[in-house]
């Protein structure tokens, strides 16, 4: 089974190298630029996310996320166990229905619109609380992006 997955991937491989080959795309590159890369940890987090908040005020900045279980609140949370959730206890500060969906249509997708219409009867509701940037990556894990980012990768066909 395992040898039949295995096979399956290296065919799809195959043959995705050759239809980009035929079509005459014999050279891919994936890479940033210098100038791309000096914005991860300015402007940008480690893994290339916008660290600014907006301009509303109802999207936070990022400021580095949760860096331990201690300080979120978990002292005793040992590595290995469930991670608790460190804001469990919020409440909604709002709730969009189908009956008030147009006090929020500004922020409602054509996607979120058409669910609160289409399961009005079965009571489907979003309950919109407070926007956090919480994402830590390890120092070792945002090295390794910014060092493979600006490395040229060329794959020739």
């Amino acid at each position: 089974m395992q040898t039949r997955k295995i096979l399956s991937l290296a065919s799809a491989c195959a043959l995705t190298v050759g239809l980009l080959t035929g079509a005459g795309i014999d050279t891919v590159r994936a890479a940033v630029t210098a100038a791309e890369a000096a914005r991860l940890g300015a402007e940008l987090t480690p893994l290339g996310a916008e660290k600014a908040g907006n301009a509303a005020g109802t999207i936070p900045a990022w400021e580095g996320g949760l860096s331990s279980a201690a300080k979120a609140g978990f002292p005793d949370f040992k590595s290995g166990g469930h991670h608790p959730d460190p804001y469990a206890n919020d409440k909604p500060l709002f709730t969009i229905t189908a009956a008030n969906m147009n006090q929020y249509a500004e922020q409602l997708t054509e996607g979120h619109k058409a669910l609160l219409q289409a399961y009005k009867d079965r009571i489907w509701l979003l309950p919109v609380k407070d926007s956090r940037k919480l994402v830590v990556t390890p120092r070792g894990r945002a090295m390794f992006v910014e060092r493979f980012g600006l490395e040229r990768h060329f794959f020739q066909g």
